[in-house]
Order: C-alpha cells, then sequence, then structure tokens
C-alpha cells in the first residue's frame, strides 16, 4: 500500500473506497448531517437521563410534608365516621324517644272485649 499523503483519502485493496467518494456531493452532505444529528441526539440524552437518576424521589421535607398531610386526612376521615355515628345513634334514640311517646294503639290488650253493658258485641 503507498503512503497517504495529508488530504488523500486512502483506498481499499480492491480499489473500492470504503469512504462513499465517487457519491454525488448531496448524498455526502446528507450522510454527515445525519450522522451529526446522531452524535448530537445521543450526547444530549446522555447528560438528562444521568441527571434524572440522580436526583432523590422526594427531599426529605417533602417527605414530612406528605405524612402530615397523610395524617390530617386520615383524622379527618375518623372525625367523619364519629360524627356519622353519632347522627346514626341520635336518630335511633328519637325513634325509642317516639315510641315510649306514642305507643301503637293495637294488640291484644288495647282491646279486651266488648265494655260492659254493651249489646251485639
Amino acid at each position: 500500500m503507498s503512503p497517504v499523503s495529508q488530504g488523500e483519502t486512502p483506498s481499499a485493496p480492491s480499489g473500492l473506497n470504503p469512504y462513499g467518494e465517487g457519491n454525488s456531493p448531496l448524498k455526502e452532505i446528507l450522510m454527515r448531517t445525519l450522522t451529526l444529528a446522531a452524535i448530537i441526539a445521543v450526547a444530549s440524552a446522555a447528560p438528562a437521563m444521568a441527571q434524572t437518576e440522580r436526583l432523590p424521589l422526594t427531599s426529605r421535607a417533602e417527605a414530612q410534608v406528605n405524612g402530615i398531610n397523610r395524617s390530617l386526612e386520615l383524622q379527618q376521615q375518623l372525625r367523619s365516621q364519629r360524627q356519622q355515628t353519632q347522627f346514626e345513634i341520635n336518630q335511633l334514640r328519637n325513634e325509642i324517644q317516639h315510641i315510649r311517646q306514642f305507643p301503637l294503639m293495637t294488640g291484644p290488650g288495647m282491646n279486651p272485649g266488648c265494655p260492659p253493658g254493651s249489646i251485639g258485641c
């Protein structure tokens, strides 16, 4: 193989140029543009991925705030459940009180038979 001077492209032994010389200038520009775009895409994606991997999911302060919020939400749920239970208890008490004040006028003790002195009962 002969020495290659500066500015020349080396040739393959069979005489075919592996670097695509002999192609049209448009094809060469297109290929260089695509190669450059691919290199830029890979180079810009790597730091972004590495940065997101290093970031913690939540900071200590944010985790504390989330814990406090969960605690407050649980307290609210318990308070709401207690209020609902108390409401139902009060309704049952009112029903019992109403039944005691106004007993039903039916049943075996309410109509023992014909009143004394009545005819045709």
